[in-house]
């Protein structure tokens, strides 16, 4: 045993050796347990490294360009288990601990790495591995456990990159997240593989949080991000995009991603529950308004599942893929432009059913697909391929809202369908009354495809008739009854498909 009770029990002053602790315990109880100032390795292979310091003092400090590496044995401490403004560090087995603390911190350039069987675990007052606002470095982890209770797993506020391929993050904390980047941070978080799970009770605790000010993008290729708590799976407010190509991304009761200011890119294949492969975003909340993807910007999915829906404000490009909900909207469009296409399946079972003065309630969620201006401009849906299906009786696949909160009879709704596609590759459109629109339906440049659709403009009904050819901006031909419109208070009535 190597021990101290006043100072360092080793402490190293500009020289090049290595330290190496394959055994014993080596203790502080006043300062740090081992401190380096030399060019030298600290090399944990066995044994303890501990401090007990109630205010000060930490297992190992590094302020050296020489690394630490901890393989087995534990280094611990009620602040820093590891203090770190010098090297690498690198924890592949063994135990690196704090009961009161942070269990690494890094203020350097060194750069982490976590894998094999290590654990690196905080107590009450600590993240598992916090990165200050000077650091550089990146963390890599392809293993190993890294676990908090009480702060965050990774707090990140410095201009390295996360890394994450396997291994097992996990943050028990009531209100706290997984890895939260602070507002000064920058740089990438890419997970290709690993789990990282929150199980906290607060709905302010998610699996990653990136603060409004922040400049990390976010790319999932793989593994698995789960909120099995209150909170959200990915919880963005700045400006970078977020990619998910692979992995599931899952929400218990809240948003599996919601990004406040970001465009969102889905893609992949379709979740496969057996092999556990594909893209999966999924949310099991019950709240009507909480979808699983909530994106404020543009939404683009050629690709992957979606179960719980999604809802975009910023123009959605859906081409491929699956969205599905049960009784709620599978896809909300509030305002901009959106184009439904390709091979997309928008499905859903919504037993809502929209009434004649629904525009003017504050919450009509009708339909699979639902349209609606809101505070955002002018909300137009092309939709030229894919399937939309609502299989509620007596409900619509599509729903146009118009204008919310408005009065009719005072308004001019801006929400437009514009419909396109040949006889022979068309979208598919099924529900009681295929769109139920308080505004237009155009023929845009093409045939209207699968004829004849049904449409509903409040208790009303018409027929989009086949054998047709429609052109929008040039001649109109009317096909629905007079009546069949919408009354606007400076332009008199107009039909509602042209």
């Amino acid at each position: 045993m190597v021990s101290a009770s006043d100072g360092s029990a080793i402490y190293s002053d500009y020289g090049s050796g290595d330290i190496i602790v394959s055994g014993g315990t080596v203790s502080a109880s006043d300062n740090d347990a081992i401190r380096s100032y030399g060019s030298g390795n600290i090399i944990v292979s066995g044994g303890t490294v501990t401090c007990s310091a109630e205010e000060s003092g930490y297992a190992i400090s590094n302020f050296s360009t020489g690394s630490v590496t901890v393989s087995s044995g534990r280094v611990e401490s009620t602040n820093n288990a590891i203090y770190n403004e010098g090297g690498d560090i690198t924890v592949s087995g063994g135990t690196v601990e704090s009961t009161h603390d942070d269990a690494i911190c890094n203020e350097g350039s060194g750069n982490i790495t976590v894998s094999g069987d290590g654990l690196v675990t905080s107590g009450d007052e600590g993240d598992a591995i916090n990165i200050g606002f000077e650091s550089s470095g990146n963390i890599t982890i392809s293993g190993g456990t890294l676990t908090s209770s009480n702060e965050h797993t990774i707090y990140n506020s410095g201009s390295g990159n996360i890394t994450i391929s396997d291994g097992t993050l996990q943050n028990t904390g009531s209100d706290y997240s997984v890895i939260y980047c602070e507002d000064d941070s920058s740089g990438s978080i890419t997970i290709s593989g690993g789990t990282l799970i929150n199980s906290g009770s607060d709905d302010s605790g998610n699996v990653i949080f990136i603060k409004d000010g922040s400049d990390v993008s976010l790319t999932i290729t793989g593994g698995t991000l789960e909120n099995t708590g209150e909170g959200i799976g990915v919880d963005s407010y700045n400006s970078q995009d977020i990619t998910v190509s692979g992995g599931k991304v899952y929400s218990a009761q809240s948003y599996a991603i919601y990004s406040d200011t970001a465009d969102l890119y889905i893609s992949g294949n379709e979740w496969d529950e057996d092999a556990k492969t594909g893209t999966l975003i999924k949310s099991e909340a019950t709240d009507t308004l909480t979808l699983s993807v909530s994106c404020s910007d543009a939404l683009y999915m050629t690709g992957g599942t979606i179960i719980g829906g999604a809802s975009s404000g910023g123009g959605a490009h859906i081409s491929g893929g699956r969205i599905e909900t049960a009784n709620r909207v599978a896809l909300f469009l509030s305002g901009s432009t959106s184009y439904i296409s390709g091979d997309v399946i928008i499905t859903s079972a919504n037993t809502t059913e929209p009434s004649a003065d629904a525009f003017v309630e504050s919450h009509q969620f009708a339909g699979t697909v639902l349209i609606s201006d809101m505070d955002n401009g002018d909300a137009k849906l092309y939709i030229s391929g894919g399937t939309i299906t609502n299989t509620a009786e007596g409900c619509p696949a599509i729903f146009n809202i118009g204008i919310r909160d408005l009065d009719p009879e005072y308004s001019d709704y801006t929400s437009e369908i514009f419909l396109s596609g040949t006889l022979s590759g068309a979208p598919s459109i099924s529900g009681d009354a295929d769109i139920w629109t308080n505004t237009a339906i155009h023929g845009h440049r093409a045939y209207i495809p699968r004829c004849p659709f049904h449409f509903k403009l409040g208790e009303k009904r018409g027929t989009v008739l086949p054998d047709h050819r429609y052109h929008y901006g040039a001649r109109r031909r009317q096909l629905c009854p007079a009546g069949y419109g919408y009354k606007s208070r400076s332009r008199g009535y107009h039909p509602a498909i042209y």
